[in-house]
């Protein structure tokens, strides 16, 4: 049997995705904070979205009839280059962030 203290924490280490698309980072960077763009493409229940520190916005995403609430705050935006949102997730107990990096193609990591 094992226990946790209340002092100790779960870390884990980060999940790093790179992807390498087609496009200009203008073009990218469009794509990942545009709130019309996104909602096309790829988050389709978010209601709203602002590329600006601060902005905090609420929504849930259903699958296999589940609903994952979501709550948003952007904590740093460097235009055309980096996006960071950490996320807040009731139904995950240690709720991950997002960091979105975009660089141009020959600046990529090898």
């Amino acid at each position: 049997m094992s226990a946790i203290k209340e002092d100790d924490s779960l870390e884990a280490a980060p999940v790093i995705v790179e992807r390498t698309y087609g496009a200009s980072v203008n073009d990218v960077w469009k794509a990942i904070t545009d709130f019309d763009q996104m909602k096309q493409w790829y988050m389709p229940a978010l209601r709203a979205f602002e590329p600006k520190v601060g902005f905090e916005t609420e929504f849930s995403v259903e699958h296999e009839g589940n609903k994952f609430p979501h709550i948003w705050k952007v904590t740093e935006v460097v235009p055309q280059k980096r996006l960071r949102i950490p996320g807040d997730f009731p139904a995950i107990p240690a709720s991950p962030w997002l960091r979105l990096n975009c660089l141009p193609k020959e600046k990529t990591r090898g």
